[in-house]
């Protein structure tokens, strides 16, 4: 497999050369840089504006009522505020903050669910826009 030649260097070696000119400028490179607005708040609001929280937020309140409504969004609020406030978030995002909160182990079971918890809302995201078209194009019976 191997014939003694040398093999051409890859292309992300290439552009990096250009990128870095001394050691200072690596480490700010290297710096996380999630800000208030597009660290937090624009993914939040990717979530909160997404077609599952308006079709299905309502059947939700209605199956748990307004108090376990209420007491589930508060704790994770909260849960959330304690373990987000201990030091600064770098690139990981959520698995970095709980794994570096709670250990790795810990973290990395969490990290799994949260991938699977993304998929199945990607799932549910798909779904409920092609409830949305059937409802438009008067396919899909609705109560009224």
């Amino acid at each position: 497999m191997y014939t003694g030649q040398k093999s051409l260097p890859l292309v992300t070696a290439f552009f990096k050369s250009f990128n870095v000119q001394n050691v200072d400028d690596e480490r700010k490179r290297k710096k996380a840089n999630l800000g208030t607005v597009l660290g937090v708040y624009l993914p939040t609001l990717q979530h909160i504006f997404g077609a599952v929280m308006f079709l299905r937020l309502a059947w939700v309140v209605g199956i748990m009522g307004v108090g376990q409504s209420f007491a589930m969004t508060f704790l994770t609020c909260i849960s959330l505020s304690a373990v987000a406030t201990n030091g600064v978030i770098e690139s990981g995002g959520t698995y970095f903050m709980i794994s570096r909160n709670l250990g790795p182990e810990f973290g990395t079971a969490v990290g799994i669910l949260f991938y699977l918890a993304n998929a199945c809302a990607c799932a549910m995201y798909i779904v409920a826009a092609v409830e949305v078209f059937l409802v438009r194009f008067n396919t899909l019976p609705v109560e009224q």
